[in-house]
């Protein structure tokens, strides 16, 4: 049985929300046995990462900032954990950024050139629509197509897209950005997806498949 170990939710993004959204994606692999999925707090990061064993997966949706609202506003990330956080995957790990999981993270260099991309910004909700191929299934036919459209924040990201597997692109009236991109980082895996944010995407069919595929992608040889 694998390890799926999680950090969700933050001052933007409720928790509860997002694994409601989880458990929709992964019922099936907990229903069969697969995974054993466990949720924790920041001050845990690197005690899960560095556990004997290891999770086979990491999933992070948080942001880096813990109180954005405030004067002075605090970052959960350090050097520390950065490397921690590296390391995990170059060592054999599978680290799944999603949605504010690319965000405040930009000046972590270590991290950024493993993650291949960041969040940037994103302008008012709108409808946004995803497409692309489920990169579980990219074989030699391109992979399953994926496509669904929701009410959504566009995230605009900063992709080196030449070094990395673009597998999925949102569009909107603001434009055409990188929403899903995937590869290899020494002995791991690394997978990001900017969507989503509103309880609409996020319990969206697209975004369950969606999720699923990814996961499913981080568990394979």
């Amino acid at each position: 049985m694998k390890h799926i170990a999680a950090i969700v939710g933050d001052y933007y993004h409720d928790p509860a929300l997002i694994r409601e959204s989880m458990a929709g994606a992964l019922a099936p692999f907990e229903q069969a046995g697969r995974i054993r999925l466990t949720f924790h707090g920041v001050e845990q990061f690197e005690s899960v990462l560095l556990s004997d064993p290891r999770p086979d997966v990491f999933i992070l949706f948080k942001e880096n900032r813990l109180n954005p609202a405030d004067a002075q506003v605090n970052e959960w990330m350090t050097a520390a954990a950065e490397e921690t956080a590296c390391r995990f995957v170059e060592e054999g790990g599978a680290f799944l950024n999603w949605h504010s999981g690319l965000a405040g993270y930009d000046k972590f260099e270590l991290l950024n050139d493993m993650l291949k991309g960041y969040f940037r910004h994103h302008p008012e909700q709108v409808s946004v629509r995803y497409d692309g191929a489920l990169p579980s299934t990219m074989q030699e036919d391109g992979g399953r197509p994926v496509s669904f459209e929701a009410v959504d924040e566009h995230y605009f990201v900063h992709c080196r897209e030449a070094e990395t597997q673009v597998f999925l692109r949102s569009s909107s009236i603001h434009g055409s950005e990188p929403a899903g991109w995937l590869h290899r980082h020494g002995r791991g895996k690394v997978i990001c997806l900017t969507p989503s944010h509103t309880r609409a995407a996020l319990l969206s069919g697209g975004m369950r498949s969606l999720l699923a595929s990814a996961v499913e992608w981080c568990l394979e040889a």
